[in-house]
Order: C-alpha cells, then structure tokens, then sequence
C-alpha cells in the first residue's frame, strides 16, 4: 500500500492496519511479506510488565511532530529530525520547530553526516533535502528504509531488493552487500524493516530481521560478527522479524527496537541484554515499529501511534 492507494481511509484505520511505518517503513505486499508487518504479539491481556530491575531508563520529555505518517528519526545533538509525509522537519532539543524541508515525494527515512550534510529518501531514490539534489534511482523494486551517513560515504538499507547500497558523498554506488553466499545466509527480509547504523569503529550494523540478530560488516560488507536469537523473553528479539531498528550509544552498547511486542532495550556488543529503556506496557499494542535515535545517553523514540518524539534518559 502506498500514500496514494490509501484514499478515504482514517489514519487509526491505517494504524490499525499496520499500514504507518517509520524508520523508512512502507508496506511492500507480497515483494517483503505484509503478513509479517500486521504481527501482533500483545494478548487480551495485555502487554507482558518489565521486570523493574531490568528498567534503567524513564521518560523525561516528548514532542508532537504534527506528521500524519511518521517514518525516520536522528539527531546531532543540536537538532533533531524527523521524516514524515513527504517532507523532513528539524527541531531543537526541547521539541521546537525550527525547519520544515519538503522532498518532492514520501519522506521515507532520514540520516545527517558529521559535518552536518542531511539526507533522506523516498522509495528509490537519496535526495539532500536542503538543496533537493536526487541521486540516481535504484530501480521499480526498491524500497529504501535506512540510511546512514558518515563523512565520506553513505549507506542504504534497500528492503526490496534486500541489500544495502554503498555510495561515495557525490552519489555514486561503489558497492553492495546482503546478497546470500556459500557463508552468508543473505539479509532475510519478511517485513519492510531493516535497520542500519554506523559504529564508532566505521563498521556498519544491520538488523538482520528474519534471522533475529544485529549483524556488524565492515564497510565492504564482510561480515565480522552476529548477536541475537529468536524468543519471547526480553534477552531475545520476539516474533517473525526483529529487531527492526538500531542505534549505538556512544560506549559501544546497542539500542535495539521490536514491533508485535513492541519494546526497546540496550544490549551488549556481545549480544547480552543490559537493560530495558521502554517496556511494551509504554506503547500501544498495535504499534508497528519504533525508530531510534541516540543523543549522548539518551534514546530518543519516534512513536508512530502518537506521533510524536519521547526522550529516554538514563535512571
């Protein structure tokens, strides 16, 4: 489903229908698996409670966004910036509205470089939000939902065709990775999520959903290592496909995010649980996705049913 096939319908019908996605997150039909997008692990009882003990971060502020589709979320420590609609808008740190960029197309996802270069994407294409340069397209399949930038390369979490997309800063592709080798298992893609981030090493972290685990590759795509395993308790990644998104905070630990159960937590590099940031008992249960964004210690959350920034700090 895109934007314009969803005519007439309420945004709590689209909610509903897990048909909002943020991070970058559109429906892709049967291309990725939609059933996957719909899960929903919240029993009529409600969301399974977090162990207290486990709880080292609580919410110390939120903003509305005023998108009515929310997708993407980062920060530099100085603004924050959200992709929503078909456009990107910049905020201080307490929330005010500062900028409002539009992208000539639906806002999928968004990432700045150190040196403070913004960009974003739509389903097949980068574009500088600020200037409105467009790279070239990457074809009728693609359906872009990550990007991060560092200060000489960009990087392209492409869920349709299952791959990510190296680029130079002048938009040309120098490479690929994700594709399934003789000792690769290939990036396994049942829903449209596929987080990506950039380490402190230079290293890059892809979420590698149907395998339940955050994957560390060097530049190139090598694969140096893997940590995470499917299962209901919260030391795992729950469901068909998670985790969704990640981000590193800046000692080294992960921020991971789920949907169906929808909960965001810090694990190690090792890939043992350190601590809960927001239990599923903080969202509501059909929340499909939660973008993430680190600002020192803190975690920021771009909660699509609220439409809105929350602020985690640490406890």
């Amino acid at each position: 489903m895109n934007q314009e096939d969803s005519k007439g319908i309420s945004r709590l019908e689209l909610l509903r229908a897990g048909a909002i996605g943020i991070g970058g997150i559109t429906l892709l039909g049967s291309l990725v698996g939609a059933g996957c997008a719909s899960e929903k692990l919240v029993t009529a009882d409600g969301p399974p409670k977090t162990d207290p003990k486990l709880l080292k971060y609580h919410e110390v502020s939120s903003f509305k966004t005023g998108f009515h589709w929310l997708r993407g979320i980062c920060t530099d420590g100085k603004s924050i910036w959200v992709a929503g609609d078909m456009a990107i808008q910049e905020f201080d740190m307490d929330g005010q509205h500062l900028k409002k960029h539009e992208v000539g197309g639906t806002a999928k996802c968004v990432a700045v470089a150190p040196d403070g270069l913004l960009y974003s994407a739509t389903d097949d294409q980068i574009i500088s939000p600020r200037n409105g340069a467009r790279w070239a397209s990457l074809g009728p399949r693609a359906r872009i939902v990550s990007i991060a930038a560092s200060t000489n390369e960009v990087f392209v979490g492409d869920a349709g065709n299952r791959r990510v997309v190296r680029y130079n800063r002048d938009g040309k592709q120098t490479g690929t990775f994700g594709e399934k080798t003789t000792d690769y298992p290939g990036l396994i893609v049942p829903s449209p999520f596929m987080g990506l981030t950039i380490h402190s090493t230079g290293d890059l972290l892809v979420t590698n959903i149907g395998k339940h685990r955050v994957e560390r590759h060097s530049p190139e795509g090598h694969l140096i290592e893997a940590v995470g395993e499917s299962g209901m308790g919260m030391e795992s990644f729950c469901g068909c496909c998670n985790p969704t998104h990640v981000s590193v905070l800046p000692n080294g630990d992960m921020v991971t995010s789920e949907k169906g159960l929808p909960r965001v937590k810090v694990i190690s590099p090792d890939g043992s649980l350190k601590c809960v940031v927001a239990g599923p008992e903080l969202f509501h249960a059909e929340t499909l996705g939660l973008a993430t964004a680190v600002c020192d210690n803190r975690v920021l959350i771009l909660d699509p049913w609220e439409g809105a920034v929350r602020i985690f700090a640490p406890v």
